[in-house]
């Protein structure tokens, strides 16, 4: 999914429940807002946005 966006992976921790979170660096606030919507579609996946 994040090939459709220009984003970079700034980390990526697997948690001791096996979740992962992962951050990303998008400069396009409209992208960020695509991926958020793209990434609740499936289940089990959340996202939130953190201004830098």
């Amino acid at each position: 999914m994040t090939e459709n966006y220009e984003a970079e992976l700034i980390g990526s921790q697997k948690m001791p429940d096996g979740t992962r979170i992962m951050g990303y660096k998008m400069e396009d606030i409209s992208d960020v807002e695509t991926f958020i919507d793209d990434c609740t579609k499936f289940p089990g996946f959340t996202a939130n946005f953190e201004s830098l």
